[in-house]
């Protein structure tokens, strides 16, 4: 039970992320349940592989 409250908030969390992120401008809604990087969200999303990369 513990185990699925954890990933329950998770899950949570990452959605309200992706709403900040949606509401900011840096990502937009494709068709299904795609979403994609906007010209805006384009550099941080490199600075995000970079740090990945590094």
């Amino acid at each position: 039970m513990l185990r699925s409250v954890s990933l329950t908030a998770r899950c949570l969390g990452a959605l309200e992320r992706i709403q900040d992120l949606l509401g900011y401008g840096m990502i937009a809604h494709r068709a299904g349940s795609r979403i994609a990087v906007t010209p805006a969200g384009f550099p941080v999303l490199d600075s995000v592989v970079a740090d990945l990369a590094a």
